[in-house]
């Protein structure tokens, strides 16, 4: 039986109409095939999103993306009545895959165009629609909250039925489909009943948590409210806390409403300061060092990704200071060549093992000098005081937009908590973090927002109070695996204060047969019972069903049962002629450096040594000032092309991109060099020097302008090589 529309090169299907997308469920009930649908891929860990197999590994697995399914439709202009489809971004995706996620095609830049607005967003809008809500996800507000914004929803159910649901129209299903995870069939459409748009102002304070403006630990005093009390007064907030032993540091965003007005002009907020992406590079270099002490070699890997863009990402800031945009091209080219070429060459020096765990024993005492750079206080600021803010809600309200998945990636568990319980979660926290040192805090931080009540009922929500949301921080690029190193303390700490969590975000591993978790979460949601009889009612072929969520709902007996395919044996990418030629390359090209820089530091010493010093200097009038001066330019040369071809004989496979990076760079120098080299030669002939001297530096020059060559030839080998990977 043949798909209703062919799976894509990329592995997934794209459906461009609900007719389409019916059908693919359907197909998928027919043939019992399991079926899920990616929005942006902000939830963490990605395996809650797809398959129980990558899309495209199996057939027998359907992997839907609703890039071509993003259509804004207005039921009702002038009431604010719009119809959205599944796919539409909120805002434009920097990461879509496709390339065709933009500010116009999103749903909030429409709303704003027609004069109508969202009650409230979260700190980003990459997220499609649907991802954003099927996930309970949520902005920093117990007034106001976007569930508020949605009159009904039409679901694909699991035998691909269509069903249009209201609060007034099948409101159960309603308020189970609202936030269903995918499990409960595919969202189609939302019907959104919108707001009138409107401007937020607002402003961002650093302070200690003692002189908060906010009595972030007891009941309120006098001109200070409780945290608590001002969750609930405030229109908008987040906050952001380093409670790391010497920084304790809070920043506190807080906005409120204000009218929309003709002539109004944006005062954007700047979370990274001026030039954020450059304190980006910077802060994501830091964390992802701090975080791989164990076992520094082990960096290049992780960072790959951040190299890989650096040039550009540097290039935005260069701009900004005034460059001609050919300058700053060369320039962010140079400067992440350089910063790459120096990180790995650290990294590859004998002897980083001991740093790496002598940095590790001192961290307690460096991290608070390092992060007070990062996270002044309100004084230390330039120029001094709370930063203040003005925008439009669709670009203001989601205050991290301007953050960088690939430069500062986050992952995050999120614990949601009744308000009422704030004071308590507070001073739990505080006291945790004061005893437990670095174990406990971390070395990134904790956000802290307010979320109004859902009437979802898989919402965590749910069940008629608003919460208190503690969000526990994980540099993406750090060692080791937060659901087992680092969020486990967090879910037992607060585990008495009976918590629900984002579902979009970490959940605790809960293997059979204990089931402790699944257990502990389904006393917590009121409807959890009526959810689950309602998903094995709408999907009884549980093709919806991943292994991922039967761990983490419990329902690994779940009938009936898939069995999960066997594993594609994975090709070795470097079992290839190409690579073993481009191998060979790297491995020529690095000893004829090697070879070359003895060659060079014997040509330019050994006649010193014999009694026959260069004569390249008797013409100045501070011979020893010469000679420092060709040292200051050489040595650092010669140290990076040291560096490079240790990099290059040392563990190749492991670092074959950013090698091939590189070569480029290191080639241009040597050009450099070899011109240099050329210079000294003319030089030479005007001033009569000795034949020895001619004939030393040309044999240096030839020397280094084989290395061009061969440079250049290993690019291509390497480019080859790689070309199938990518």
């Amino acid at each position: 039986m043949s798909p209703p529309i062919s799976m894509g090169s990329d592995g997934y299907y794209h459906p461009s109409t609900e007719a389409e997308l019916a059908a693919l469920v359907k197909w998928a009930h027919d043939t019992n095939r399991q079926v899920r649908v990616r929005g942006s891929t902000h939830t963490f860990p990605h395996r809650a999103i797809f398959t129980d197999r990558d899309p495209g590994k199996v057939r027998l697995e359907i992997n839907v993306m609703l890039d071509r399914y993003r259509a804004v439709r207005w039921v009702d202009e002038v009431q604010g009545i719009v119809e959205v489809e599944a796919g539409c971004n909120l805002s434009i995706n920097p990461y879509d895959p496709t390339g065709t996620s933009t500010v116009k095609n999103g749903l909030l830049y429409q709303l704003q165009q027609k004069g109508w607005a969202l009650s409230d967003l979260g700190g980003i809008s990459h997220q499609t629609v649907s991802g954003f809500l099927a996930t309970g996800s949520s902005g920093g507000s117990l007034k106001f909250g976007i569930d508020e914004n949605i009159l009904k929803l039409r679901l694909i159910d699991g035998t691909g039925r269509i069903h249009e649901v209201s609060r007034d129209q099948d409101p159960d299903l309603f308020h189970a489909a609202g936030v269903s995870m995918g499990l409960l069939g595919v969202v189609s459409s939302f019907t959104f009943q919108c707001v009138p748009t409107y401007n937020i102002q607002g402003s961002e304070s650093t302070s200690t948590t003692h002189d908060c403006e906010i009595d972030l630990f007891g009941p309120g005093t006098d001109g200070k409210p409780s945290f608590e009390q001002f969750l609930r007064e405030t229109d908008y907030s987040r906050l952001m806390w380093w409670p790391q032993r010497g920084l304790d540091r809070m920043v506190v965003w807080k906005a409120r409403r204000i009218p929309a007005s003709p002539g109004f002009v944006p005062k954007p907020y700047e979370e990274m300061g001026r030039y954020p992406e450059g304190s980006e590079v910077l802060a994501g270099l830091l964390l992802s060092i701090l975080g791989n002490l164990d076992d520094l070699r082990l960096l290049p890997q992780k960072i790959e990704p951040i190299f890989s863009q650096l040039d550009a990402t540097l290039l935005e800031d260069i701009q900004k200071m005034g460059f001609d945009p050919r300058v700053a091209d060369a320039l962010s080219t140079v400067v992440a060549a350089l910063l790459e070429a120096g990180v790995d060459g650290l990294l590859e020096f004998p002897g980083i093992e001991l740093a790496g765990r002598l940095l590790k024993e001192a961290l307690p005492s460096i991290v608070p000098v390092i992060y007070k750079e990062f996270v002044p206080l309100d004084g230390e600021k330039q120029p001094p005081g709370p930063q203040e803010f003005c925008d439009y809600w669709w670009t203001g309200l989601p205050m991290d937009n301007g953050m960088d998945d690939i430069l500062m990636p986050t992952w995050f568990t999120e614990i949601w908590i009744p308000v009422s319980k704030t004071q308590a979660v507070m001073t739990t926290l505080r006291d945790f973090f004061a005893a437990g040192g670095l174990k406990a805090t971390g070395t990134f931080s904790f956000e802290l927002y307010g979320t109004k009540a859902s009437p979802f009922w898989m919402s965590a929500s749910s069940d008629g109070e608003p919460v208190v949301r503690v969000d526990v921080f994980w540099f993406g690029y750090n060692a080791g695996d937060p659901a087992i190193d680092f969020y486990p303390q967090f879910w037992e700490l607060l585990k008495p204060f009976g918590f629900k969590l984002h579902w979009g975000k970490f959940l605790p591993n809960d293997p059979p047969p204990a089931k402790v978790w699944a257990k502990y979460l389904a006393k917590q949601f009121k409807h959890w019972n009526a959810f689950m009889a309602l998903r094995a009612r709408l999907d009884p072929r549980n093709i919806f069903l991943t292994a991922y969520w039967r761990e983490h709902l419990g329902l690994e007996d779940a009938m009936p049962k898939r069995p999960i395919p066997a594993p594609l044996p994975k090709p070795d990418p470097f079992a290839t002629e190409a690579w073993a030629s481009a191998e060979r390359a790297v491995t020529l090209y690095s000893w004829l450096i090697l070879v070359a820089v003895v060659y060079g530091l014997l040509a330019a010493h050994l006649p010193f040594l014999i009694g026959h010093p260069w004569t390249t200097c008797k013409p100045y009038a501070d011979p020893l000032g010469c000679v420092l001066t060709f040292h200051f330019w050489e040595v650092p040369i010669v140290l990076y092309q040291i560096a490079f071809a240790v990099y290059g004989l040392r563990g190749l496979k492991a670092h074959a991109a950013r090698y091939a990076s590189l070569v480029a760079f290191t080639a241009a120098l040597l050009a450099i060099f070899a011109l240099f080299e050329v210079l000294l030669i003319l030089d030479s002939f005007q001033r009569g020097a000795p034949a020895w001297e001619i004939a030393a530096l040309f044999s240096v020059a030839t020397m280094l302008m084989a290395g061009v060559a061969l440079g250049l030839y290993t690019r291509l080998k390497l480019a080859s090589a790689l070309s199938p990977k990518r």
